[in-house]
Formats: C-alpha cells, sequence, structure tokens
C-alpha cells in the first residue's frame, strides 16, 4: 500500500483515440469515477513508437509515425510519465482503459490474437501488482492483457457478452464471463476488476455505472 491515507492509481494508456490508442471516452470516465472517490491518479505509458496510426474520420492507415507516450500525453494534459517510472510499492490500483493500442502498442495481440506477447515492462508491472495482491482493473479489450500475462490462473473475467471473446478466455486459462455494457465482472480472491465498455453496444451512461461499480468494489 502507498504510504499516504489517499489511494493512488496508476492508469496505462496506450495513445490517443480507441483505433490506434486508448479510448478517450472510457478514459475520461475512469478519471471521473476515481476523482469522486478521493483516489488521487497519475497516467504512464511506453516511450516507443506506436504501431501505426489510424484516421478516426475515415478508418484508413495514415502513412506517418507518433510515439506513444506522446500521443497518451494528450488525454493526461500533459501530466504522464514513462511506464518505465512506475514504483508498484507507490500505488494502490493498476487501471487499464481499451482501444485498439491495447493490442497493438501495449501488445500484439491484432496480429497473433491468443499467441501475442505483452509489452515487457507493462507484463511486469502486471506480475508485480497480482503478486502484491493489489487491485487491476481492466477495460474494454483491455482484459486480453490480464489473460495473457496471468495465462492458466482460473481468474474470472470479462470482455463483455461476445460468445467469441468468452471462449478466448477460457483458452488462455481463465473463466470468461458474459457481462453487458453497465456491468462489471469481479474476482475477488484473485483482485481483478473488468469492465466491457465498448466491447458492448456503445452507451456511455452504462460504461460509467460499469466503472463505479468495479471502484466501488475495490474500495
Amino acid at each position: 500500500m502507498s504510504t499516504s491515507m489517499r489511494k493512488k492509481a496508476a492508469i496505462i494508456l496506450s495513445g490517443c483515440g480507441f483505433l490506434d490508442g486508448s479510448e478517450i471516452h472510457e478514459t475520461t470516465l475512469l478519471f471521473l469515477v476515481l476523482d469522486r472517490r478521493g483516489i488521487e491518479y497519475h497516467c504512464f505509458a511506453p516511450n516507443k513508437e506506436g504501431a501505426k496510426v489510424i484516421s478516426h474520420i475515415s478508418k484508413k492507415r495514415m502513412d506517418e509515425e507518433r510515439n506513444v507516450l506522446e500521443e497518451s500525453a494528450r488525454i493526461a494534459r500533459g501530466d504522464i510519465r514513462d511506464i518505465q517510472m512506475l514504483n508498484v510499492d507507490e500505488y494502490d490500483i493498476l487501471a487499464i482503459p481499451g482501444g485498439l493500442g491495447v493490442t497493438t502498442n501495449l501488445s500484439n495481440f491484432e496480429t497473433l490474437g491468443e499467441k501475442c506477447s505483452v509489452d515487457l515492462d507493462l507484463s511486469r508491472l502486471i506480475l508485480q501488482f497480482y503478486q502484491k495482491k493489489k487491485p487491476i482493473l481492466a477495460i474494454c479489450i483491455a482484459p486480453v492483457i490480464l489473460a495473457k500475462v496471468l495465462e492458466g490462473k482460473g481468474i474470472m473475467m470479462t470482455l463483455g457478452t461476445d460468445r467469441q471473446y468468452i471462449e478466448l478466455l477460457n483458452r488462455l486459462g481463465m473463466k470468461g464471463k458474459s457481462c453487458k455494457v453497465n456491468e462489471c465482472c469481479i474476482d475477488v480472491l484473485h483482485k481483478i476488476y473488468t469492465c466491457p465498455g465498448y466491447m458492448e453496444p456503445p452507451h456511455i451512461a452504462g460504461i460509467f455505472e460499469s466503472l463505479e461499480n468495479a471502484i466501488g468494489s475495490i474500495l
């Protein structure tokens, strides 16, 4: 636990925008829920070039390169740190919003699926938080990273209601659970909290409700 009485959350971002980085609505709602609960939070991201840049208008790939840390700073209003600076002992909660940057910048899930590898710094941090029995929250597609790093541990988690994703979690040795947008999946034993986010039909109020329930349960 952190030395301060006020709990602290470390948030891992993967860029800016749901097609090639962190999902902005999910991230902003997470900020809001944490702030309403009196939880201090800091953002972190890998300091590396992103796998690709996608136009959020045409949905087509753009011929340019962008740094994941620099792009993530747009959501964090500049208050962000290199993921290598994250000290697990200084934080009580680890949180990972969704967005396709999770599948391209934090892992290579987009190309390799369940055979993917996860960013080495993030993989190390997930294991450290888990081993220290500190809560981990993953939103939208981000639970696939937890499932890969913690493969075979039989943790209950959700990727929404899609049967294919539930089966994917099961193949990785998890206990896949179907959850609607306003629901959250809580594994009390393992201290893993997962929310469907935009894996379900868009419903921003439902995402907020899901995050409220998850953070409330963590507290």
